[in-house]
């Protein structure tokens, strides 16, 4: 598919899992609130996403522009240590709402770009 498309819809795709999998732990946590024990979970990928970063950058021979696809998803569901806050996980489940609908967007401009080429090629 990259060479049909490029990266750009494979990263994006994977923004979106992110997204989904963090809005399912986040709801989680709201949902178990008054679950005695429950700790709260938390999607972990930026730092899994910053160490391969690190590792194609330090890859010799490489440009400094490539990008990073994963080839396996690296988003993992962990438990914390701390207790859920309603006023946090609120603020989380916003944010995590703009930044799909972003990635949405963003995915839409893509293909609508990639059909607006192909109409110009007929």
């Amino acid at each position: 598919m990259d060479a049909l498309f490029g990266k750009t819809i494979t990263i994006l795709s994977q923004v979106l899992d992110y997204r989904s999998r963090k809005h399912d732990a986040i709801v989680s946590n709201i949902a178990n609130i008054d679950t005695p024990g429950y700790r709260a979970r938390e999607v972990v990928f930026e730092k899994e996403l910053a160490r391969r970063i690190r590792d194609e950058a330090a890859k010799p021979g490489q440009g400094t522009k490539s990008a990073v696809v994963m080839e396996q998803s690296p988003v993992t569901v962990v438990e914390t240590d701390k207790r859920v806050n309603i006023d946090e996980e609120m603020s989380r489940l916003a944010e995590n709402t703009i930044m799909y609908n972003l990635g949405v967007e963003l995915l839409a401009r893509k293909l609508r770009s990639l059909r607006e080429l192909v109409r110009e090629v007929r």
